[in-house]
């Protein structure tokens, strides 16, 4: 079979004819067709995008009909429950208005409890070998002056005080010969309250003799 080149006046190439068969036409017309395919499958590939794009818009905007009802209903139970919460809301102020009035109270009442228990503690319970002279109470405690018999019997008496409610420490600052008094010993004890003390919490009250 005979190949040969078809060319043009100018010698330009614009064929091959094979066996009397020009082919060039045809290689030309497969290469057009080939191009229209891959715009056809571009065109496809660009439709089905657009296609899944709207399929999820359209189920998203299903979805959010579907849960709008729910989330009405939840928007009007929590309006249902404003009016009880807002009437928690009060009754816990109330209630804490009540507490810090009561801790008020308490505080303010401290002293004249703590007093009230010491002199019931002096006057219910016979002290043998003392006498009481002098009371005098401050904020922070209490002082006392009195006699004794003797420095044994003065520190077994303040070691009673110390166990009265609301005492934390009891001590015995001053001792001395008595110069005035009936019994031979002059006693100066103070008395601490346990409420003042209250940086020294879990502290046992402690009782101590004279001073060196």
């Amino acid at each position: 079979m005979t190949a040969r080149l078809l060319t043009n006046r100018d010698g330009c190439v614009t064929g091959l004819c094979l066996g009397g068969l020009n082919l060039l036409p045809y290689r030309q017309a497969l290469k057009r067709g080939r191009g229209r395919r891959r715009l056809i499958e571009c065109a496809s590939a660009a439709a089905a995008g657009i296609a899944a794009a709207g399929a999820a818009i359209a189920w998203n905007a299903f979805g959010d009909a579907r849960e709008a009802g729910p989330r009405s209903a939840l928007a009007a139970q929590l309006r249902g429950l404003e009016p009880l919460l807002a009437e928690r809301a009060r009754l816990d102020a109330i209630e804490t208005q009540a507490r810090e009035r009561d801790i008020f109270v308490a505080r303010l009442a401290g002293p004249g409890r703590d007093l009230s228990a010491l002199v019931d503690a002096l006057s219910g319970e016979p002290s043998p070998g003392v006498a009481l002279y002098r009371l005098h109470h401050t904020e922070a405690g209490v002082e006392l002056r009195a006699g004794a018999t003797d420095s044994t019997v003065a520190a077994g008496w303040i070691g009673r005080l110390a166990r009265v409610p609301g005492v934390r420490a009891a001590e015995i600052t001053d001792i001395r010969g008595a110069r005035r008094s009936a019994l031979p010993v002059d006693v100066v004890a103070r008395l601490e309250w346990a409420r003042v003390g209250a940086s020294a919490a879990g502290a046992p009250p402690r009782a101590t003799g004279a001073r060196p």
